[in-house]
């Protein structure tokens, strides 16, 4: 399967940020790409 981006997204640190439509994040500096941390998700039945 192979990875789509669907957003993309630069900062002020000239860092692109791109997320894909499988939920995950990658960070570029310009010396490619880092897959960034998962955001924790609530368990709907805690709350």
């Amino acid at each position: 399967m192979s990875r789509k981006i669907i957003q993309i997204q630069t900062t002020e640190k000239d860092e692109v940020i791109a997320l894909c439509d499988d939920g995950t994040l990658w960070v570029s500096q310009g010396m490619g790409w880092i897959k960034a941390p998962s955001i924790p998700q609530e368990d709907k039945d805690e709350h």
